[in-house]
């Protein structure tokens, strides 16, 4: 289980656990992992950055415009991962 859900387990629950010798692990499962390359995502950005609006970038680059908007939230905190590596944006 997560370590929030773990933090909000209750007292006897966690008792009747131990009690039934019943292990706890913690897990970080991450979400599912961004499909899209990152020199689509440099494009969006530097569409993004050249004011154009989202509906605009959806309409050039065909992508959903609620993954856009994502991506561009998630590359203002340099977040952004792909396959394992971070992809940063300047």
């Amino acid at each position: 289980m997560s370590k929030s859900t773990l933090q909000r387990l209750s007292k006897s629950a966690k008792d009747y656990l131990s009690q039934n010798k019943v292990k706890i692990e913690i897990v970080h499962k991450a979400g599912r992992p961004i499909t899209i390359t990152p020199e689509i995502i440099v494009k969006i950005i530097e569409l993004h950055n050249a004011g154009l609006s989202v509906r605009k970038i959806q309409a050039k680059l065909g992508l959903p415009k609620s993954t856009i908007h994502y991506l561009v939230k998630k590359a203002k905190r340099n977040r952004i991962k792909y396959k394992g590596m971070t992809v940063f944006i300047n």
